[in-house]
Protein backbone atom coordinates (compact mmCIF):
# COMPACT_ATOMS: atom_id res chain seq x y z
CA UNK A 1 0.00 0.00 0.00
CA UNK A 2 1.46 3.46 -1.31
CA UNK A 3 0.62 7.35 -0.51
CA UNK A 4 -1.02 8.48 -4.10
CA UNK A 5 0.02 11.65 -5.84
CA UNK A 6 -2.61 12.71 -7.50
CA UNK A 7 -4.23 16.13 -5.79
CA UNK A 8 -2.87 15.71 -2.49
CA UNK A 9 -0.66 17.87 -0.16
CA UNK A 10 3.15 17.32 0.09
CA UNK A 11 3.20 18.25 3.38
CA UNK A 12 0.86 19.04 6.19
CA UNK A 13 -0.10 22.57 7.05
CA UNK A 14 2.84 22.43 9.68
CA UNK A 15 5.23 21.52 7.24
CA UNK A 16 6.06 18.17 7.82
CA UNK A 17 5.39 15.28 5.57
CA UNK A 18 1.92 13.75 5.57
CA UNK A 19 1.42 10.68 7.87
CA UNK A 20 0.52 7.43 7.09
CA UNK A 21 -2.41 7.95 9.78
CA UNK A 22 -3.90 11.25 7.79
CA UNK A 23 -3.52 9.33 5.02
CA UNK A 24 -5.62 6.26 6.35
CA UNK A 25 -7.78 8.42 7.99
CA UNK A 26 -9.37 9.82 4.61
CA UNK A 27 -12.89 9.14 3.82
CA UNK A 28 -14.78 9.30 0.21
CA UNK A 29 -16.29 12.45 1.09
CA UNK A 30 -12.70 14.16 1.44
CA UNK A 31 -11.47 17.12 -0.53
CA UNK A 32 -8.81 15.05 -2.47
CA UNK A 33 -9.58 13.63 -6.12
CA UNK A 34 -9.78 9.60 -5.94
CA UNK A 35 -7.93 7.73 -3.49
CA UNK A 36 -5.19 8.71 -1.31
CA UNK A 37 -3.57 5.04 -1.86
CA UNK A 38 -2.23 2.70 -4.51
CA UNK A 39 -2.97 -0.48 -3.33
CA UNK A 40 0.12 -2.69 -5.14
CA UNK A 41 -0.48 -6.63 -5.80
CA UNK A 42 2.31 -8.65 -7.60
CA UNK A 43 -0.01 -9.95 -10.56
CA UNK A 44 -2.38 -7.32 -10.63
CA UNK A 45 -3.76 -6.13 -14.17
CA UNK A 46 -3.04 -2.82 -14.78
CA UNK A 47 -3.69 -0.42 -18.30
CA UNK A 48 -2.30 2.50 -19.85
CA UNK A 49 -4.70 5.49 -19.71
CA UNK A 50 -2.54 7.90 -21.67
CA UNK A 51 -0.54 7.30 -25.50
CA UNK A 52 2.81 7.24 -24.17
CA UNK A 53 4.81 5.84 -26.64
CA UNK A 54 2.61 4.94 -29.84
CA UNK A 55 5.61 3.58 -32.41
CA UNK A 56 6.33 1.11 -29.45
CA UNK A 57 2.45 0.29 -28.64
CA UNK A 58 2.51 2.11 -25.35
CA UNK A 59 -0.53 3.29 -25.77
CA UNK A 60 -4.39 3.87 -24.13
CA UNK A 61 -6.20 0.91 -23.05
CA UNK A 62 -2.67 -1.27 -23.28
CA UNK A 63 -3.32 -3.92 -20.62
CA UNK A 64 -0.13 -5.15 -18.82
CA UNK A 65 0.00 -7.03 -15.23
CA UNK A 66 2.52 -5.55 -12.37
CA UNK A 67 5.66 -8.20 -11.92
CA UNK A 68 7.38 -5.83 -9.29
CA UNK A 69 7.66 -2.45 -7.52
CA UNK A 70 10.32 -0.45 -6.45
CA UNK A 71 10.00 1.48 -2.83
CA UNK A 72 11.07 5.12 -2.83
CA UNK A 73 14.23 4.90 -0.49
CA UNK A 74 12.99 7.91 1.58
CA UNK A 75 9.32 6.48 2.02
CA UNK A 76 8.67 4.76 5.83
CA UNK A 77 7.84 1.51 5.43
CA UNK A 78 5.45 0.01 7.88
CA UNK A 79 5.13 -3.97 7.87
CA UNK A 80 1.63 -5.25 9.30
CA UNK A 81 1.14 -9.25 8.94
CA UNK A 82 3.42 -9.69 5.69
CA UNK A 83 1.34 -6.39 4.52
CA UNK A 84 3.43 -3.68 3.52
CA UNK A 85 2.35 0.45 4.05
CA UNK A 86 4.95 3.15 2.46
CA UNK A 87 4.24 6.31 2.71
CA UNK A 88 5.43 7.58 -0.39
CA UNK A 89 4.89 6.38 -3.95
CA UNK A 90 6.38 4.06 -5.38
CA UNK A 91 9.96 5.28 -7.09
CA UNK A 92 8.32 3.20 -10.25
CA UNK A 93 6.02 -0.10 -11.33
CA UNK A 94 7.69 -2.76 -13.28
CA UNK A 95 4.60 -4.11 -16.43
CA UNK A 96 5.19 -7.30 -17.92
CA UNK A 97 3.10 -7.25 -21.29
CA UNK A 98 2.19 -10.52 -23.47
CA UNK A 99 4.38 -9.65 -26.45
CA UNK A 100 7.46 -7.45 -26.19
CA UNK A 101 7.00 -3.98 -27.47
CA UNK A 102 10.30 -3.46 -29.41
CA UNK A 103 11.51 -1.14 -26.35
CA UNK A 104 14.12 -2.76 -24.34
CA UNK A 105 15.50 -1.43 -20.70
CA UNK A 106 19.00 -2.45 -19.15
CA UNK A 107 18.13 -5.83 -16.57
CA UNK A 108 14.87 -6.05 -17.38
CA UNK A 109 13.02 -8.71 -19.95
CA UNK A 110 12.03 -7.19 -23.65
CA UNK A 111 8.41 -7.37 -22.12
CA UNK A 112 8.55 -5.78 -19.05
CA UNK A 113 9.15 -1.62 -18.40
CA UNK A 114 9.33 0.12 -15.98
CA UNK A 115 6.62 3.14 -15.06
CA UNK A 116 7.49 6.10 -13.17
CA UNK A 117 5.01 8.20 -11.03
CA UNK A 118 4.66 11.60 -12.28
CA UNK A 119 6.15 14.48 -10.24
Amino acid sequence: MFAGTHDRPARSSSGEHVSIGSMLSQGDDGGFKGPGIFFYTKGMPVMLLDNLLTPFKLVNERIGTAVDVVIDPNSEVLELNDQYICSCPPACVIVQYSEPTGLTFPGLPPNQHPFFPYV
